[in-house]
């Protein structure tokens, strides 16, 4: 397919190359020229292809009888701008036209010995190089042609008449129409004849006695075309300027043919699921797994450490942990089913089913299970929060064993038993940390959620370890209770971390700036065991 784009850019550079080289012709001509090189008149019958956009497709027929060692023009498509004179109009109408393949079927024939009107068959076909397209082939219809007149007329539509057809043929001027069969299919890009002069020529020598006619390539001589050498000779500028023209017609053509192939070969159902395959594939190789597992293990929630600060929380889902006391199927149409837990039996935290159609509900009752979700405020339920879910596979049974996501991987260091690595003990609730910033904190215009930088300026004592001073620390911006703390991090371990600046601490943060170095002190109010992220 001729891309339309191509096309603008081919007609702006050939406007460019026109204005530098005014010898060369603005409106080309493409023509077909036979030549009589035998000792007997032929008979040549064309059959040109025309058609516009408002127009469809049908055949201005002709035909010239062509004398021993003369030439004649059988086909002239000219280049002539947006419209053209349709053949045969008696008001010199002129309809628009599309770019299109110039086309025509060609015959020859001739009087036998006895008066007879017969066909002549080509020997062979003529070769003119290659022009990204095979200007002359071989063919095989019917033409009604008059061996004595040679009118020109047309077909309604794009079918040609059948030999039956021929001798009860009733055309205006036509005193007797014969059929005769064609030998070749003429056909070249339009796109060239309106941007480059093609003169191509049949060389042809019938033989009456076998019926034949031979056909070759070559060059020709009639009034409108002299023999080489009689005309100036093309200047090498011009000479360059359709050579070069001539070339980017053929990249063009070159280049619609690739796209059009690429085009289908992509719609092949088979070709779209190799693509699609190939895709999954690069993605599932760009995933970091161990930063993915990182964030998983970050996720988990021990529901007997629930406080409302997970509402609070910069993840978009929690994976809860907790056992089900009971189930509460819907109330009505429309109602979502609950999960109650043991871990919280004041009911402040609950599971919303809101499709609860596609769950067997009552397989959950007594079951540890790991519930993931968005945990809101309260929305169906919960007398602090709850967790939607609306599909089966966000609930885990943790008898099962460990998540896939959250196993350990290869190489990690973790205990041996395959559930989340614990190597310290979790913060206890109520410790104060206190964190020396590394840098600037501008209160003011911080986004909500957004993170800081800090050290340990003390060490933190566990029941069974210590926490060293100058362990990383991570700040979360409160749009509405200012700053928290979020995690700890030493020796590839990370405590979660929830807490707020303590009233008691010795610090002025009621600034919009605090500055680098500053120490503040938070108290913790939930923690979760560390998680090990590396060997």
């Amino acid at each position: 397919m001729f891309r339309a784009h191509v096309l603008v850019i081919l007609l702006v550079a050939f406007s460019l190359v026109v204005l530098s080289a005014p010898a060369f012709a603005a409106d080309g001509q493409t023509r077909l020229h036979v030549c009589n090189k035998g000792q007997t008149a032929v008979a040549v019958a064309i059959a040109r292809s025309e058609g516009s956009l408002l127009q469809p497709k049908y055949w201005v027929i002709s035909g010239v009888t062509v004398a021993p060692q003369n030439c004649a023009v059988v086909y002239d498509q000219s280049g002539q701008g947006a419209y053209r004179e349709r053949p045969g109009s008696l008001s010199g109408a002129r309809e628009p036209f599309i770019l299109s393949p110039g086309e025509a079927l060609l015959g020859f024939g001739l009087k036998d010995t006895a008066g007879r009107f017969v066909s002549l068959r080509a020997t062979s076909v003529p070769d003119f190089g290659n022009f990204n397209v095979k200007v002359v082939t071989r063919a095989s219809s019917t033409l009604c042609v008059d061996p004595v007149r040679t009118p020109v007329f047309t077909t309604t539509d794009s079918k040609l008449f059948d030999p039956a057809q021929c001798t009860g043929l009733q055309l205006p001027g036509v005193s007797r129409a014969v059929p005769l069969t064609t030998a070749y299919h003429f056909s070249w890009p339009e796109i060239y004849s309106t941007l480059i002069d093609n003169d191509f020529y049949l060389n042809v020598t019938a033989k009456p006695a076998t019926g034949e006619i031979d056909v070759t390539g070559g060059e020709g001589v009639d009034e409108d075309h002299p023999a080489p050498g009689s005309t100036p000779e093309v200047t090498a500028v011009e000479k360059s300027v359709q050579d070069a023209l001539k070339q980017a017609v053929n990249d063009a053509l070159r280049r619609g043919a690739e796209e059009e192939a690429k085009r289908r070969e992509a719609a092949d159902p088979f070709n779209q699921a190799a693509a699609n395959r190939a895709v999954a594939e690069a993605r599932a190789n760009s995933i970091d797994y161990a930063a993915e597992h990182t964030r998983n293990i970050g996720r988990v929630r021990e529901l007997s450490q629930f406080t409302p600060d997970w509402l609070r929380t910069t993840e978009p889902l929690l994976y809860v942990r907790g056992t089900v006391s009971r189930v509460e199927p819907p109330s009505g149409p429309r109602q979502p089913a609950r999960l109650y837990f043991k871990e919280s039996p004041d009911n402040a935290f609950i599971a919303c089913i809101p499709t609860p159609q596609i769950f067997n509900l009552q397989q959950y009752v007594g079951k540890h299970l790991e519930v993931r979700g968005r945990v809101s405020q309260s929305n169906c339920g919960g007398k602090v929060a709850d967790v939607r879910i609306a599909n089966p596979a966000m609930i885990l049974d943790l008898a099962k064993g460990t998540p896939s996501d959250e196993a350990v991987l290869p190489g990690m260091t973790a205990a041996s038993s395959g559930n989340r690595p614990r190597a310290m003990a979790a913060i206890p609730i109520a410790t104060r940390i206190r964190v020396s910033l590394t840098s600037n904190i501008d209160l003011q215009h911080a986004a909500n959620g957004a993170t800081f930088q800090g050290q340990l300026a003390a060490p933190i004592a566990l029941p069974d370890g210590v926490i060293a001073q100058g362990a990383a620390v991570v700040l979360v911006h409160d749009a509405y209770s200012r700053l928290g703390i979020s995690s700890v991090a030493a020796d590839g371990k990370v405590w979660r971390v929830s807490g707020k600046i303590d009233p008691s601490s010795d610090a002025n943060v009621n600034g919009n700036v605090l500055p680098a170095a500053m120490t503040l002190v938070f108290a913790v109010a939930g923690t979760d065991a560390p998680v090990v992220t590396g060997r």
